[in-house]
């Protein structure tokens, strides 16, 4: 009865947050410059590196390479979001080995619960990202452009 309830509820858990975590960690591998890279295409978007942005048909003058510059995570949450915790905790664990810088983005657009929201800061992140329908909601996890 309620006995299994509780025990199930302890095991998933800590299973959610190593999933989550093995799941971010492959993506920030994943993003990781090596020293034979992909031909550079041009995005609509442009790139995001350690907080330098820039188009791909744009020269951007740098005093660092890339491998010193922080991943960049943009958390895309919410205060009512139960799920957005675990996803938040994911990323700090994550930030810990890794050198990623993590922003909060607080969903406010189709929202009337979350005070903490920016419409222009929302906006940003739907444009970057691609995301209009108000059905799309928190948490979704950009790191480095990409999300996940």
């Amino acid at each position: 009865g309620m006995d299994y309830l509780i025990k199930e509820s302890r095991f998933l858990q800590p299973m959610t947050r190593l999933l989550v975590v093995g799941i971010l960690t492959a993506l920030m591998i994943s993003v990781v410059p090596f020293s034979h890279a992909a031909e550079i295409k041009e995005l609509e978007t442009g790139i995001l590196f350690g907080g330098i942005h820039g188009m791909a048909n744009e020269t951007i003058a740098a005093n660092s390479t890339l491998d010193d510059l922080p991943a960049i995570a943009e958390d895309y949450t919410a205060t009512w979001c139960g799920n957005c915790v675990e996803v938040g905790n994911a990323l700090e664990a994550v930030a810990e080995n890794v050198s990623m810088e993590i922003y909060a983005v607080h969903r406010n657009i189709y929202e009337t619960q979350d005070p903490l929201g920016n419409e222009n800061v929302d906006q940003r992140f739907r444009d970057r990202y691609g995301f209009y329908a108000p059905q799309f909601k928190p948490p979704v996890a950009g790191i480095n452009g990409k999300y996940a």
